[in-house]
């Protein structure tokens, strides 16, 4: 039995990840004993390249992953497969499959399964079946088809004991970091434990779980001792979600004097100074928090569940441990105008992150709140998801040129107190990822709102 396991390609130039959802699934296979099993990330692949892949390794079964903003690369190359090799079992997986699971069977006869949920477990048992040539409808957690019927078989619980998972395969995730040392990325929670209206992230993952205290740090002790990685980055939505996990995770590094930094995300209200000493302590050189907005109206109605006192300690006692900070900004929510985007530069005058991101807009994911409303005032539909379009903007109150020019404001309110050659650096590295039309809009949106203030 040969796998192959494939990231569809990506028509932008943000900054890419490696796949770390397709390595934890190689390690598992692995483990159970399935030994020929690829990974090929077709981030800036041709389709040549994607079909000279699947001709040359002869996959019997295939597993895409198919996220909502690169969903149709993810079909293109389930099609390109199918044509290369007619006999392959094509079996996506991924948030947006798992949510459009039965609409993506109806309409795309060349997917022949789709894993619902988390894959590790779900993906082998499917695996095995089709192996043994068992009926697949006895694996819970997939969709699939017996001639023209369409079945969904019932919903596989959470993995609970994350420690079960083996850690992923770090050879074909090495990637060299911002500071030109050898990186890793690793997760060591699943979920949010939180519901922002946006986010599918509580859909597809459940309820928040964290591995425990000493897999986490063995793994750090791996990828120190054993692979000479230099840096960490965790990838978890909120790594601090259990203050004590967080901290039995800093003592059990501390007792092991590893010297490896590392890095990691999670929300302002699950943070304290007592945290924030401790993680310094232990080599966290880095948090990155998701505050959104500045404005107590915008985070109220994006049901963040957190306020701006939060964000402005948060930010205070990570600065005040020695720690860097980045702050995740989004334009364009529901309720946004010119006085919540004046409350979030302020927000900003105050809180002096060190890095940042700004979004554009904000995106519309399919069956989150933010979905629901779009689709009751007429913004967008259920076939939206199998258009060719890749994403919608929420634009039911402000223009695209509008947020464009509001996003604008906020990066250079970002820049206030930095050196101009940052802004200037940013600013370049920003356009490189727009179309020439995105740029040359949120210019003119930009000088406008300038010329505005300065009246």
């Amino acid at each position: 039995m040969k796998i192959a396991l494939v990231s569809p390609r990506l028509e932008t130039n943000i900054y890419h990840q490696p796949v770390v959802g397709l390595a934890y699934l190689k390690s598992y296979l692995r483990e159970k004993g399935i030994k020929d099993v690829s990974i090929f990330d077709a981030f800036k692949s041709s389709d040549k390249a994607i079909r000279d892949f699947f001709i040359k390794e002869n996959p019997d079964i295939i597993g895409i992953s198919c996220l909502t903003l690169y969903r149709n690369n993810a079909f293109r190359m389930a099609e390109i497969a199918k044509n290369c090799l007619p006999g392959v079992t094509i079996i996506m997986g991924g948030i947006h499959a798992t949510l459009m699971a039965e609409e993506i069977m109806k309409r795309y006869s060349f997917v022949d399964y789709i894993v619902m949920g988390e894959g590790e477990l779900t993906f082998y048992e499917l695996v095995e079946s089709i192996n043994k040539k068992n009926p697949a409808r006895e694996v819970c957690g997939i969709a699939g088809r017996e001639g023209e019927k369409i079945f969904k078989t019932q919903k596989r619980a959470a993995i609970q004991d994350l420690d079960i998972l083996p850690f992923p395969e770090y050879i074909e995730l090495n990637h060299e970091d911002m500071f030109g040392v050898k990186a890793a990325l690793a997760i060591s929670s699943r979920g949010c434990g939180h519901a922002c209206n946006y986010c599918s992230t509580t859909r597809y993952w459940g309820r928040w779980r964290g591995r425990s205290p000493k897999n986490v740090v063995d793994e750090m002790e791996f990828l120190e001792k054993e692979k000479g990685v230099r840096y960490i980055v965790y990838e978890d939505d909120s790594f601090t979600m259990d203050f004590e996990r967080t901290e039995a995770i800093c003592n059990e590094r501390l007792k092991r004097k590893l010297q490896i930094p590392w890095r990691c995300n999670t929300r302002a209200d699950r943070i304290t100074k007592y945290l924030c000493d401790m993680m310094a302590k232990a080599g966290c050189v880095h948090i990155g928090y998701g505050i959104e907005t500045g404005s107590p109206t915008i985070l109220k109605n994006i049901n963040k569940q957190m306020t701006t006192e939060q964000i402005k300690n948060a930010f205070k006692w990570t600065k005040e441990s020695g720690m860097a900070t980045k702050a995740f900004f989004m334009v364009g929510n529901i309720g946004e105008t010119r006085k919540t985007i004046n409350e979030t530069k302020e927000l900003i005058e105050e809180i002096k992150p060190d890095k940042f991101v700004v979004s554009q807009y904000v995106y519309i994911f399919p069956f989150t709140p933010l979905y629901e409303h779009a689709k009751k005032h007429g913004l967008i539909d259920d076939s939206f998801w199998l258009g060719e379009r890749t994403v919608m903007p929420y634009t039911l109150e402000n223009s695209i040129e509008q947020m464009s020019g509001w996003q604008m404001e906020i990066i250079k309110t970002c820049f206030r107190h930095k050196p101009k050659w940052e802004y200037y650096k940013y600013a370049f590295e920003m356009a490189k990822t727009l179309p020439k039309k995105d740029i040359v809009r949120a210019g003119i949106n930009f000088l406008k709102s300038q010329i505005k203030q300065a009246r």
